[in-house]
C-alpha cells in the first residue's frame, strides 16, 4: 500500500504542478482473465484489493471451463510497474499451488482440477492477501 500511495503522489503532484486532472486510469491492463486461463473459461467469481479510500488495486478471479478452476490476479491499478502480485489455488486434500512474484500486468495462471471437492482460491497485491473459505464444491 506504501508503494501504491507514494505513486499515486507523485501523480498527483505532477498534474498539480501542470494544472491538468490525474488521469483515472493512465493505462489500462491490455490482458483479460478468460484469455489468461485459456480457451473455454469464463469467470464465477472475483475479489477486489482496494486502497483505504476504495481505489481499485487488483481483482483476482476465477475461472472455470467445465472440468478445471484457474486462479489470476490482475493489476488495475493503472500505474503499470512491477508489483507484489500473486494467484493461488488448493484443492482439498492436495497442496496449494501458487504464482507470487514483482508483475506488472498479472499473476497467475494457477489451475486445480477438482471434481466432487471444494477449493480455496486467493490472491495478493501489494501488501494485502486474501483467500476464500472452502467453495466451489462440484
Amino acid at each position: 500500500m506504501r508503494k501504491l500511495a507514494a505513486a499515486l503522489a507523485v501523480a498527483g503532484a505532477a498534474a498539480g504542478a501542470f494544472g491538468v486532472a490525474a488521469p483515472a486510469n493512465a493505462s489500462t491492463n491490455p490482458y483479460d482473465p478468460d484469455e489468461i486461463c485459456g480457451s473455454n473459461y469464463h469467470n464465477i467469481d472475483h475479489h477486489d484489493f482496494k486502497t483505504g479510500y476504495g481505489s481499485l488495486m487488483a481483482t483476482t478471479y476465477l475461472e472455470y471451463n467445465g472440468s478445471t478452476d484457474c486462479v489470476v490476479t490482475l493489476n488495475r491499478t493503472g500505474i503499470l510497474e512491477k508489483w507484489d502480485t500473486g494467484a493461488t489455488i488448493q484443492v482439498s486434500g492436495k497442496s496449494a499451488v501458487t504464482d507470487r512474484d514483482d508483475y506488472t500486468y498479472y499473476a497467475g495462471p494457477v489451475r486445480g482440477y477438482a471434481p466432487g471437492v471444494c477449493i480455496k482460491w486467493g490472491g495478493h497485491f501489494d501488501e494485502q492477501n486474501w483467500t476464500s473459505d472452502w467453495s466451489h464444491c462440484r
